[in-house]
């Protein structure tokens, strides 16, 4: 009977041990876990958005934010900021372009929304695993969500430390070209009677 005691009690002794041993290491393995940030795989490179004139105060300006952090403004007639600008952002920041994007599900969005008149025209270019959405559009023609991402994106860019450079930035001169109207159309010829 002294050997079944001691028997049961060895057991219970390495049972208690290698509970203690399991708690440790889930403890461990929690405190590891939450030290660890997963880096989150962007198929986003760069982000282009531009607004345009329009009849009334609406700014003209671009912003451009790439996979490098590098977040790059150039304001004219109404805009916050004239100038060329350039700044980083963080990844945080970056992390949630991406998710903002994808939650639009960019990539299923048409390429031109422009059913309102006098609000501002915008252009938004995505860069994308080698691969490019362009989407032009007036800004009241956006689906909600994707306005509202459209603002959140300017926010972003108007909290942004940026500097102020006489480089003018490498935009695509297509981008300025469409910042401006179109030239207004020419009188209509009258017809002379004879």
């Amino acid at each position: 009977m002294n050997e079944v005691m001691s028997w049961e009690r060895h057991t219970i002794r390495r049972t208690l041990k290698l509970t203690k041993l399991i708690i440790f290491v889930s403890v461990i393995s929690t405190i590891i876990s939450c030290d660890i940030k997963v880096k989150r795989k962007n198929e986003i490179s760069k982000i282009t958005l531009m607004t345009g004139f329009c009849f009334g105060n609406c700014p003209m300006q671009i912003i451009e934010v790439d996979s490098s952090l590098t977040i790059k403004y150039h304001g004219e007639e109404n805009a916050k900021r004239r100038g060329f600008y350039i700044g980083k952002i963080t990844e945080a920041n970056w992390d949630s372009i991406n998710a903002k994007f994808e939650k639009i599900k960019y990539k299923e969005l048409d390429s031109v929304y422009d059913h309102s008149v006098d609000d501002p025209p915008t252009y938004i270019e995505i860069k994308y695993n080698n691969k490019i959405k362009k989407i032009k559009a007036q800004s009241a023609s956006l689906p909600e969500e994707v306005r509202k991402t459209y603002y959140w994106l300017i926010d972003l860019c108007d909290s942004t430390k940026l500097e102020k450079t006489k480089d003018t930035l490498d935009f695509n001169r297509e981008y300025l070209k469409l910042m401006y109207p179109p030239p207004p159309p020419p009188p209509p010829i009258l017809k002379q009677e004879m």
